[in-house]
């Protein structure tokens, strides 16, 4: 449905050239290839007392897991680089007490910030990543500049070798101001590469060189001083409580390592599971003290602290000495759903068609439909909220305004028949809203998609993207939106009738307008119902339904084109009105993942390296077929388990929500269960899913008539879920530190006072 949103993106940054492409965050792409590329990352500071500077921004190169070296922006940093949305830029002279600090938000279209700087020599610059107001660990690089005149603007880079050079210099300045202020940096720099050859500016013994320069007044010398690098250092760890078929991603923010991305138990082939320890180890880290995190998805990870009772991944702080080996131990224990749901709408009336997205600092942001019971009478608005960890907010909450272009003829300042609205989250985590409405049948005729987007105070003015003639009639409806997480752009799919057609269409919003849609589908085709997605390279997946059919249809952009049309291999069933949806997601693979609900059954299936994998039914488990009483969303972590929830019924008949997971030993089973069959134990482990084979045939669900409510192995059934369930899908969502939430609306138990609901799973 959407982007993944912990890649980190170019706007800001620039992650090594050799792994992913690179844009100005003062310029972009003006074409909708997202090829098109810049290859420096651009902040203007201006210097008021004496001119500018150019700032180019390198911040630590992402790092690769070697077996998954060939795709594209795939790396162990990226979870916690994605949390950057601002940076943190301070200024200091090595001669004097001068010190300027500003705080400048990530924008698209280029960011400027004014800074007094007096005119001198070798000013120290750090530029450090942020969350909101808190630093990200490892996301800091450091420059040195000089302004010497108004007339002239220099290009300061700052990167990991300037980031070593600033570091000699201000150990030089410790010593002695003036020696710090007459070092020669370009000649402090081609010394330090002449040292350090072909090892990471990181492993650089920044002592011996500053003890050189202390030594000769600030000079540099023209030999390179003894021990010029250091010898790294590994950390040697393990982690206890993992259960078989699961996986854990570990994470450390020294810039030089290639540390172990996935560390899983061994798979067994016995009936019985119980946790296992793993071990791992992470090599060439350079001296220093470092960040060492733990995350694994369904667990509470134990570490030097819990940031909040919701938290679940906890880092741990080691120390790593040059040529030696720090341990490092963790903890794993499974968590369990919370026991009561936060109600996280809380309105008088209904409160259903909820929608959401997770940003790069794990706030979900939300929006649904309120009060649109009375469809026929046109009723409905779009709502918002943001989840922060804590709590919802209240303020700000409704989207759906006048648009603008329009006048209303009744007078009225809301949007009517506001219904199926979408989300969609900026790097810069201010959200973009979709929705579909046809105001008062007086303004225009028929439906038509608005869009409207958060500034971090407002919302803009609704805008209609689709047919705006007002004499044009049209059914607009069924729109979804995501945003390229390379260059920002914001993208857009509905399904259109008209002229009794079903038809998808795209558009995209460029330097703030959006473009005239484009017609994806066939002509010849009832197409309805599209889900988008951008995965971490650029490219485009859409699919969509064929109305009253159990087909689906695909269609990528792979940067310069629209690839042919593709039949989605679904099994098939009947045709006719039957209860019928589709939800998509992209992993960090950049493989699409789709989920199929049709009538009493869910398949699920995923596309990679241009071919389709096997359908399987995720309603079923050994010889026993659940029921499927709504439609299914699916969402993928960042080990690459597939997670989907659904409405079904315990065996006594009660309706709840049940949630299943695929590891890489298939759709997950409890302890003791044999009915599921598990690969050889020697087979590599993956932390992503395979193929398996063509399921068996689905009878239809037929409740068991006992007294007692015994739910299902394979699947976990939300506490307080019963009798509270939706008539459109529940949605699944996971942050990037695992923690798994799902959010529905009661409203085919109550359509009248309808909540949106939203449950954790977060206890022990």
């Amino acid at each position: 449905m959407k982007n993944k949103r912990n890649q980190i993106t170019g706007l800001l940054i620039a992650v090594s050239v050799s792994l992913a492409s690179v844009l100005s965050c003062q310029t972009l792409p003006t074409t909708g290839n997202h090829q098109a590329t810049l290859n420096q990352s651009v902040l203007q500071l201006n210097t008021e007392t004496a001119g500018s500077i150019r700032l180019h921004i390198d911040l630590p190169m992402a790092k690769s897991y070697p077996a998954l070296a060939a795709y594209h922006g795939f790396s162990t940093q990226s979870i916690e680089e994605g949390r950057i949305n601002r940076i943190k830029v301070t200024i200091t002279s090595v001669s004097t007490d001068f010190k300027a600090e500003k705080i400048i938000p990530i924008s698209q279209g280029g960011m400027t910030a004014t800074i007094k700087v007096p005119l001198g020599r070798n000013y120290l610059l750090k530029v450090q990543g942020m969350d909101d107001l808190d630093e990200v660990p490892g996301a800091l690089v450091k420059g040195v500049f000089t302004v010497e005149s108004s007339e002239v603007t220099p290009d300061v880079d700052v990167n990991l070798l300037t980031t070593m050079i600033a570091t000699i210099i201000e150990q030089v300045s410790a010593q002695d101001k003036v020696a710090a202020a007459a070092v020669d940096s370009e000649k402090l720099k081609a010394l330090v590469l002449e040292g350090k050859s072909a090892a990471n500016p990181a492993l650089v013994n920044a002592a011996a060189f500053s003890a050189a320069l202390v030594t000769g007044k600030g000079v540099v010398p023209s030999i390179v001083p003894v021990n010029p690098v250091l010898k790294p250092g590994n950390i040697s760890g393990s982690i206890s409580g993992l259960m078989p078929g699961d996986a854990a991603v570990v994470l450390c923010n020294d810039p030089v390592s290639s540390p172990v991305i996935v560390v899983a138990p061994p798979q067994t082939t016995s009936g019985a599971l119980a946790p296992t320890t793993v071990s791992f180890r992470i090599d060439n880290i350079p001296a220093g003290s470092w960040t060492t995190r733990v995350i694994a998805s369904g667990y509470q990870v134990q570490g030097d602290s819990i940031a909040s009772t919701n938290e679940l991944s906890a880092a741990k702080t080691v120390v790593v000495s040059s040529n030696t080996q720090a341990s490092i131990s963790f903890g794993v224990s499974k968590v369990t759903w919370s026991a009561t749901p936060i109600n996280a709408s809380g309105n008088i009336g209904s409160s259903d068609q909820p929608d959401a997205e997770v940003d790069g600092s794990d706030n979900i942001h939300m929006v649904w439909r309120q009060d649109g019971f009375q469809e026929e009478k046109e009723s409905g608005m779009i709502f918002y909220s943001r989840y922060n960890g804590k709590t919802w907010s209240t303020d700000n909450r409704n989207v759906s305004t006048q648009p603008s272009g329009f006048v209303s003829i009744s007078g009225d300042d809301k949007f009517r028949g506001a219904r199926n609205p979408a989300v969609a989250v900026g790097v810069d985590r201010s959200p973009h809203v979709l929705w579909s409405s046809n105001s008062d049948n007086k303004d225009f005729k028929g439906r038509r998609i608005v869009y409207s987007h958060f500034d971090g105070v407002n919302w803009s003015k609704p805008l209609i993207i689709s047919v705006n003639s007002p004499t044009t009639e049209v059914e607009a409806d069924f729109p979804d939106i995501a945003v390229n997480p390379i260059n920002g752009q914001v993208y857009a799919v509905w399904s259109q009738l008209e002229n009794s057609v079903k038809t998808v269409y795209l558009s995209q919003l460029q330097d703030g307008k959006w473009q005239a849609p484009i017609q994806l589908s066939n002509q010849n085709t009832q197409s309805y119902r599209p889900r988008i997605n951008i995965g971490t390279n650029g490219i485009m997946h859409v699919v969509w339904e064929i109305e009253d059919t159990a087909r689906v249809q695909y269609i990528s952009w792979d940067g310069k084109q629209f690839l042919p049309i593709e039949e989605v291999p679904f099994t098939q069933d009947a045709t006719g009105k039957l209860p019928r949806s589709l939800d998509a997601r992209v992993d960090l693979l950049n493989r699409l993942h789709l989920v199929r609900r049709s009538e009493s059954t869910i398949q699920y299936l995923y596309r990679s390296n241009n071919s389709w994998s096997r359908s399987e039914a995720v309603h079923e488990i050994g010889n026993i077929t659940v029921p499927v009483l709504s439609n299914a969303s699916v969402y993928l972590d960042n080990i690459g388990n597939v997670n989907v929830v659904w409405t079904s019924a315990l065996s006594n008949g009660t309706p709840i929500l049940r949630f299943r997971r695929r590891t890489n030993e298939g759709w997950e089973r409890t302890p003791g269960s044999s009915a599921i069959t598990v690969p050889s134990a020697t087979a590599t482990p993956s932390a992503f899913p395979s193929p398996t084979p063509e399921p068996t045939g689905t009878p239809a669900p037929t409740p068991a008539p006992v007294t007692q409510a015994t739910p299902f192995q394979g699947f976990d059934d939300l506490p307080a879920s019963e009798n509270k369930i939706p008539t459109e899908k529940p949605l699944v969502l996971i942050d990037s530190r695992g923690k798994i939430s799902v959010i529905w609306s009661n409203n085919a138990t109550d359509p009248v006072n309808s909540e949106i609901y939203h449950s954790l799973k977060t206890g022990t």
